[in-house]
């Protein structure tokens, strides 16, 4: 009885560190592409020459918008989703490890402030909401998928859901792989676009 204790334990010891050791490589590559993707993803909508969601909500109340009442100056709020799933391995066609477990990705090394944007987690956003949306322009959320990686753990692929409002957002399929030790993006790919 005690010998299938010890055994089951230490398969499912070896299991967790399997998993373990992947969330470890998913952490390594968002760390190298982790700026990359946030500036590939992210939108301002307010330098663009078509409706932004502001303009087509006035537009739909009756308002004149070819009137120039000026750009919203204020740098632009962007909110990530800091809970991630742990990452899987692809094994032909079909996943290993359907582990719906999540865990908190640590942004605090990215939740910074830049020219355009401020970077911050969906905690600190609720905690702080209506302050936060008066000094700053709403940008939107972003999520990251986990990442699926190939058997070899050299390549795989995740996606990022970038939502700026009820109609406007993009999901974009992501393809990273590792090159001399560092993880670049290689391939984006737009799943769809709102």
């Amino acid at each position: 009885m005690n010998k299938k204790k010890l055994v089951l334990f230490l398969f499912i010891a070896l299991s967790n560190c399997s998993d373990d050791n992947r969330i470890e490589r998913q952490n390594l590559v968002f760390n190298d592409i982790f700026q990359e993707l946030i500036k590939n993803s992210v939108q301002d909508y307010r330098k663009v020459t078509f409706p932004n969601p502001e303009q087509i909500n006035s537009l739909k109340k009756g308002k004149d918008i070819t009137k120039k009442s000026g750009v919203d100056q204020r740098k632009m709020l962007v909110v990530i989703n800091d809970s991630i799933k742990a990452p899987t391995v692809l094994k032909g066609k079909t996943l290993s490890n359907k582990n719906e477990r999540r865990y908190k990705f640590n942004f605090d090394a990215f939740l910074s402030n830049t020219k355009s944007y401020k970077l911050i987690s969906n905690n600190q956003y609720n905690k702080e909401k209506k302050k936060l949306e008066d000094k700053y322009y709403f940008g939107g959320f972003i999520d990251i998928s986990n990442i699926t990686f190939e058997t070899n753990l050299k390549r795989g692929y995740f996606t990022v859901n970038y939502r700026c409002g009820k109609l406007c957002g993009q999901k974009s399929k992501i393809y990273i792989e590792e090159i001399d030790g560092e993880w670049v993006i290689y391939k984006t790919e737009l799943v769809s676009l709102s």
